[in-house]
């Protein structure tokens, strides 16, 4: 039976070092994206399914991540959808290599966008419950915020 896991996956364009099983040499390449249980190398030759390399790369802000993969699906240059390239799952990885890569997957706050059109009328878009109690808060001669009643 085969196992499939569905992770989150984040934009990761940096340089990847690969060691290939009968290369003498490291391959240099580019990571599409990444998640936590492994990432997208593009490669113009990449090895067959089920190939087991080493792999090196950097995460900005948290430090160097190495770890063993193992290739899960190849594309070629014909697949219109995806770019030349391998699938990796990360089948071993330093503690602290994953803490860093949960570094950059981390979910990122996002902030709801407020804006007022020209009649002062909220704009349909953004009438979440946060713009509409942000819309009722204004700011008193006194400098306090207070809730203004509609």
């Amino acid at each position: 039976m085969t196992r499939c896991t569905i992770t989150a996956r984040r934009p990761f364009d940096q340089k990847v070092l690969l060691w290939v099983p009968g290369q003498e040499q490291s391959v240099t390449a580019r990571a599409r994206d990444l998640g936590q249980g492994g990432i997208f190398v593009r490669l113009s030759q990449p090895p067959p399914v089920d190939s087991e390399l080493r792999l090196s790369f950097d995460v900005p802000g948290a430090g160097p991540v190495e770890a063993t993969a193992v290739v899960v699906r190849v594309t070629s240059a014909d697949d219109p959808l995806d770019p030349p390239g391998v699938a990796l799952r990360f089948s071993a990885l330093a503690a602290c290599a994953s803490a860093r890569l949960a570094c950059v997957l981390a979910p990122r706050p996002s902030f709801p966008v407020v804006s007022l059109d020209h009649d002062d009328e909220w704009d349909p878009v953004h009438t979440d419950a946060y713009a509409q109690h942000a819309s009722s808060r204004r700011a008193t001669p006194s400098g306090v915020v207070g809730t203004v009643a509609r």
